[in-house]
């Protein structure tokens, strides 16, 4: 072959490749068929459960869904946001990802929604819903192996002296905090996180009153306590989605840290208020009610979120739940 035909052929290649860079992925779309509650019924080709879609709403405003299920060829989706402005018909848009959140340092000192957007619209925040992204960590995803699990050596230093000295934790150890409404659990988690000694500490705040979130805020994070902490929050006028996937978010933030060999303080107030939403996503969807009051979902989902925390051979979460304690319990 002449090395002109050969600088041809090479050069007609490479307008080929050109070309087919150019091409944009085809987006895979449906229409909504029926809305119940927080669920939404749409026929989606290819369509995985677990994966997030975007659906447009009236004018040029969109939320996030999440595909949760199947009605025979239709997705059933859950939204992750309020529904106002959704119609029959509206477009929806396989992302063809999970709910993945980044963790890194630029995260500290961030306030964050319960999906990992920043609250305030300051910062990268943490949420991803590209498929480009490599390094980010999944928010529903599965425990470490119990073969994996080192066992806990290490005492934690809290700063409290009854706990230390009574009552000692130890890193990678997971804690339940019980005591009725109004008894201070929320204070003595910030008393705990001002003088404990780790790398970073991840808040999920589930279900607080605005009010108090503003409190909390003000009050109980010094400038100090706020460089090394990353929190989430779902205020109760959140959607019970939110309220529910805030504590997977901050666990995944949490396994994000660890995996970097740091020393994780994971704090979740409340795992009741968790509970509570994850009852009314368990209502909308049909499931019957168990003992307690609670459907079945929240059984099952308790022990995949504690589960996550712990000591593994690349770093620690401690973590500490509070519980509230009903009147009649």
């Amino acid at each position: 072959m002449s090395q002109d035909l050969q600088d041809r052929l090479d050069a007609w290649q490479a307008r080929q490749v050109s070309h087919l860079a150019s091409f944009a992925p085809v987006a895979v779309r449906g229409r909504i068929q029926r809305v119940n509650g927080m669920l939404l019924q749409c026929r989606l080709p290819q369509a995985r459960i677990g994966d997030l879609c975007k659906v447009d709403k009236y004018g040029d405003d969109s939320m996030l869904a999440e595909i949760i299920g199947f009605d025979h060829q239709d997705a059933v989706l859950s939204a992750l946001g309020n529904l106002e402005g959704v119609q029959v018909g509206a477009s929806v848009q396989r992302l063809g990802v999970p709910h993945r959140v980044r963790v890194g340092h630029e995260l500290l000192g961030q306030v964050l929604d319960g999906f990992g957007r920043p609250i305030a619209g300051e910062g990268p925040g943490a949420f991803v819903d590209d498929a480009d992204t490599k390094d980010a960590t999944t928010v529903l995803c599965e425990a470490p192996l119990p073969t994996e699990r080192p066992r806990i050596h290490q005492a934690l230093a809290t700063g409290v002296r009854s706990i230390d000295g009574l009552l000692t934790l130890g890193e990678g150890q997971r804690v339940g905090l019980f005591a009725g409404a109004g008894c201070g659990k929320t204070t003595l988690l910030a008393e705990i996180a001002r003088n404990v000694e780790c790398d970073v500490i991840v808040f999920g705040l589930i279900g607080e009153r605005g009010r108090e979130l503003r409190e909390f805020l003000d009050h109980e994070l010094d400038d100090q306590l706020r460089a090394k902490a990353v929190l989430v929050c779902a205020t109760s006028d959140r959607s019970s989605m939110e309220r529910a996937r805030a504590a997977f978010t901050a666990t995944a933030l949490a396994e994000g840290f660890r995996r970097k060999g740091q020393r994780v303080l994971l704090l979740i107030d409340s795992l009741t208020r968790f509970a509570r939403a994850q009852r009314e996503i368990g209502l909308a969807a049909g499931e019957p009610l168990g003992r307690g009051g609670l459907p079945p979902s929240v059984y099952s989902l308790l022990p995949r979120l504690v589960e996550r925390a712990g000591l593994t051979r690349e770093g620690v979460i401690t973590a500490i739940y509070t519980v509230l304690i009903e009147q009649d319990s």
